[in-house]
């Protein structure tokens, strides 16, 4: 009986050798040679792809919901994944963080599991990069071309725009607005707005008509008429409006989004103290125009206090034009014309006195840097002189790269040209709170309006603002002597 069994247990286990061996020959194959060899396994189109990682811009997070929408860098194509608590997140110093630490606009790679469209891994992409803080760019939407300072990017196709946290477009977008730009390379693929814009809009201010109104540190602009509306960055600040000698203040708050009126009975109005402005001009005979009108400087000139367009003309001699600021009782003003050695004249007089159409053209911002963060290390912030054309609409014409220029495309830098602080002698320079030297001094000419502040110990430090125009010229300032303390 136990023989028999023994005898079927045996006989069992040939039979499963021998079907073993029939299944192992089945699986082989024979090749060009003749030889048998174990073919490949099937790739299993469905499994997990983990092989390689994603680069894409963060377009929509739905907590809620657990989903992420990704727009690939390749091809534009959009996705929208699903995560959990186990989907490994890390910003770009490869430090887990949560989900809430990822940002729309932001540039990461990723992995995924196609069978299930889950989210396997996300990073904040180490070869990223981003401009903070920026307050003027030129975006040329026909070329897809961006100019941020000396430097031109194209933008991709599917470019994020974000503000407030959801996506927007690019006619959101205004010139007071500031942004955090990222891209990778040569390439922009997201424009956040960390500032946006409000408007306000003055009314029954009949008297101010002809003046000027200055908005926090950062813009002024002609009060031409009404209805007069200034588009300002979000925030608060203090407005003053200024005719002559009358002067009408007010501390306001701009929201994002939103237009504030401010009526001429909310102002507070006071009469401007007033100094008088001794002028030497040299050579003799040079015309001086203030806020637009000759002046008669042969005596000292009252002004009230506050800030004034200055512009000096004379036939053979390259024009001076600037900002006067007028701050104390008596001012002595010394201005130095240069010869102007060029075939032809720069240009005619009324072409360099009409301050109606130079400062009323559009709103002059006087901060234009920025900080360029690198995120391949935390110590990647660079300032980056960002002074483009500052106009309503952010979208302009951006400079044909072919054509030389004195300037680098597009950017507020003229680095053929110079401004030179001729006097007073022995005197500290600041510009914008960046030391440049002991007058005498020249400094590459950088367009826009900027802060001069002279020092010296022993004597009450002074303080100018000026307008450097774009006009291909050096720029030469001569001011007062400061006074002993």
């Amino acid at each position: 009986m136990n023989r028999g069994r023994q005898y079927k247990a045996a006989m069992i286990a040939v039979i499963i050798l021998f079907v073993s061996g029939l299944i192992y020959c089945g699986m082989l194959v024979v090749n060009d040679n003749g030889k048998k060899q174990q073919p490949e396994r099937p790739s299993a189109t469905n499994s997990p792809d983990f092989s390689r990682s994603f680069t894409g811009i963060v377009k929509d997070i739905d907590e809620e919901n657990q989903t992420i929408s990704l727009g690939l860098t390749e091809n534009a194509t959009q996705m929208t994944l699903r995560y959990n608590g186990g989907t490994d997140v890390r910003n770009q110093f490869d430090k887990i963080i949560s989900m809430k630490g990822i940002t729309l606009g932001e540039i990461v790679r990723f992995t995924y599991d196609t069978k299930v469209n889950k989210l396997i891994s996300l990073n904040i992409d180490k070869n990223a990069w981003s401009y903070e803080n920026v307050k003027k760019m030129r975006l040329d939407n026909e070329k897809g071309v961006i100019q941020l300072g000396s430097s031109r990017y194209g933008f991709h196709e599917s470019i994020v725009f974000v503000g407030e946290g959801e996506l927007i477009s690019l006619s959101d977008l205004s010139a007071k607005d500031q942004f955090t730009v990222k891209g990778i390379g040569e390439t922009v693929y997201s424009i956040i707005v960390t500032k946006g814009h409000g408007i306000i809009r003055f009314t029954n201010i009949e008297d101010f008509v002809g003046g000027t109104v200055y908005i926090g540190a950062s813009t002024y602009k002609k009060i031409k008429g009404e209805p007069f509306r200034v588009i300002v960055r979000e925030g608060s600040c203090k407005i003053v409006l200024q005719k002559d000698r009358v002067i009408g203040t007010k501390e306001v708050t701009v929201k994002r989004g939103e237009e504030l009126t401010v009526d001429r009975s909310e102002l507070s109005i006071s009469k401007a103290k007033e100094g008088k402005i001794k002028f030497q001009i040299n050579p003799y005979g040079a015309d001086l125009y203030i806020d637009g009108k000759q002046i008669d400087y042969s005596a000292p000139v009252t002004l009230s206090y506050g800030n004034h367009t200055i512009a000096v003309t004379l036939s053979g001699y390259k024009s001076f034009s600037g900002m006067l600021t007028v701050g104390q009782a008596d001012q002595d003003i010394e201005v130095n014309l240069v010869p102007d050695t060029s075939e032809e004249e720069s240009s005619s007089k009324d072409d360099n006195v009409s301050s109606e159409d130079k400062t009323d053209s559009d709103d002059i911002l006087l901060d234009w840097d920025s900080d360029k963060k690198d995120d391949k290390t935390d110590s990647g912030n660079k300032e980056n002189n960002l002074s483009i054309t500052d106009k309503e609409n952010i979208a302009a014409e951006s400079p044909k790269p072919a054509e030389p220029s004195s300037k680098a495309s597009g950017s507020g830098m003229d680095t053929l040209h110079k401004i030179t602080i001729q006097s007073p002698a022995e005197v500290e320079v600041y510009v914008d709170d960046a030391y440049k030297g002991i007058a005498p001094v020249s400094f590459t000419k950088v367009l826009g309006v900027h802060v001069i502040t002279l020092k010296k110990n022993g004597y009450a430090t002074k303080t100018y603002t000026v307008h450097v125009e774009d006009n291909n010229e050096n720029v030469f300032y001569t001011f007062g002597n400061l006074v002993k303390k």
